[in-house]
């Protein structure tokens, strides 16, 4: 099947409505802007505000039913339609606003997310670091254009097959946090049934230190590993190095005792307070900034996972969020990070439940990977089942039909596309209420229920095991 063309502008206004100069200043608006946006999601729109608040490019009035494209950062892929929207919302001028005029509106809104689409307003634009493309040229890129019956046809096929996904990809992303939260509960629980002192950090560890203020001004493409907060993350202890910065000039006796060794446990101090990595090979030798906490442990005394584990505990966040000051810019002194308190047993069982929280975390980060990897694929099909049915590649005349499944194109089934090679699951085997969407998940990850670490069936499973 296959569907006469016609430019957009042809089917819908351009910027309909514009704001002026001559707006009231008190006049309130609920503004969006590109990072409000994202592909086929609902606009995240800000709280109301008075127009003499707003950004000078709040100037794109925006109703239900439209569409609003990003002409801006275009490999964003930032299209979304207008459902449900506060009153008075305002989009950038950053964003082109398309309004129906001659076509149904969600049959537009799925048309300017195919891919077809998409790649034209990617592939018109101009710029290399801020890739952008004239409104006009936007309005003048084709797109199929069916007859009104068969727009509502393909329309209430995609509502009800995307939200079947959506649900799915809901599902699995309740089941990545519940995974989290899990992992993160046994952890606390395991280092809660440790036994005596809690001393403070200054007791056994070397010392604790940060780098000097000055050291990003020698920021280069070459030299020492450089360390930010950006560079630790929130669930893991592994230093990402993805984005790794490098210092060069730093001078030599300055630096020797903030120069990072394998085995440091570094802390952020500021922004993102408490979030904990461990040096390894690939950073010794670098730096960290002057927001970065190096602490350096007594061998003797600490294992340096164990004390990035016990950090990382609520019980300690507890200490932080107390000892944390500032206003806008929350932070801790170095002085705060050495009286932080931790339970500190025998470095025999230190050792020991490290390697078990570990082994757990190496679990959980399994299974996160796994639900990533089912959420990205979800996506990835659901924007190739718009494209399959805005452009005629599945005929959806007879829709909710076993005829009709049975002339999609292979691969192009619906939610069945979603389905990674060699899992089962279609529509017609499921027990009646249970979501098409919900049987495309791989192997070894059934959504919620399947998040818990092997051999972790309880918390006090995982704290008989640490024992």
């Amino acid at each position: 099947m296959s569907f006469s063309t016609a430019p957009i502008k042809a089917v819908a206004d351009l910027n309909p409505e514009t704001l002026g100069e001559d707006t009231p200043a008190d006049a309130e608006y609920s503004y969006a802007e590109i990072s409000d946006v994202a592909y086929g999601l609902p606009i995240q729109w800000q709280e109301p505000r008075p127009f003499e608040q707003l950004p000078s490019r709040a100037r794109r009035l925006a109703r239900d039913g439209d569409i609003v494209v990003s002409t801006v950062r275009t490999y964003l892929r930032a299209v979304a339609r207008v459902e449900d929207s506060p009153d008075n919302a305002v989009a950038s001028t950053g964003f082109a606003v398309l309004r129906p005029k001659a076509v149904e509106s969600r049959y537009l809104g799925y048309a300017l997310l195919s891919a077809d689409f998409v790649e034209a307003v990617v592939a018109q634009s101009v710029g290399v670091s801020y890739p952008a493309i004239n409104a006009s040229d936007v309005a003048r890129i084709h797109m199929p254009l069916p007859t009104p019956t068969e727009q509502r046809q393909i329309a209430d096929y995609l509502d009800h097959e995307t939200a079947e996904i959506d649900a799915f990809i809901a599902d699995l992303t309740i089941g990545r946090a519940i995974t989290t939260e899990r992992f993160t509960a046994m952890r606390a629980a395991v280092m809660s049934e440790i036994d005596g002192a809690t001393p403070q950090l200054r007791r056994f560890v070397e010392y604790v230190t940060s780098g000097s203020r000055g050291w990003s001004d020698l920021l280069g493409e070459e030299g020492d590993p450089f360390i930010r907060i950006t560079n630790i993350a929130r669930d893991s202890l592994a230093i990402q190095t993805s984005d790794l910065k490098r210092v060069n000039g730093v001078e030599r006796t300055e630096g020797a005792r903030a120069r990072i060794e394998i085995g440091d446990v570094l802390m952020s101090i500021t922004a993102d307070l408490g979030s904990v990595g461990v040096a390894g090979t690939d950073v010794a030798g670098g730096y960290t900034s002057q927001h970065v906490a190096l602490i350096r442990p007594s061998r003797a005394l600490c294992e340096p996972r164990f004390l990035a584990h016990a950090l990382l505990t609520p019980s300690t966040k507890a200490q932080i969020a107390e000892k944390s000051y500032g206003g806008t810019k929350i932070q801790l002194s170095l002085a705060d990070v050495r009286e932080l308190r931790v339970p500190l047993p025998s470095i025999e069982v230190q050792k020991r439940v490290a390697a078990e929280v570990d082994s757990a975390q190496e679990s959980r980060d399994r299974q996160i990977a796994d639900i990533d990897a089912a959420i990205a694929l979800a996506k990835e099909r659901r924007a190739a089942l718009i494209t399959a049915a805005v452009t005629g590649q599945i005929d959806v005349s007879g829709f909710g039909t076993r005829a009709t499944r049975a002339t999609q194109p292979a691969g192009v089934s619906a939610t069945r596309a979603t389905q990674p090679p060699g899992i089962s699951g279609a529509r017609a085997t499921q027990p009646a209420g249970v979501s098409a969407a919900r049987a495309i998940q791989p192997a070894g990850v059934s959504a919620v229920r399947a998040t818990q670490p092997p051999g972790s069936d309880s918390i006090q499973t995982a704290i008989d095991e640490s024992r």
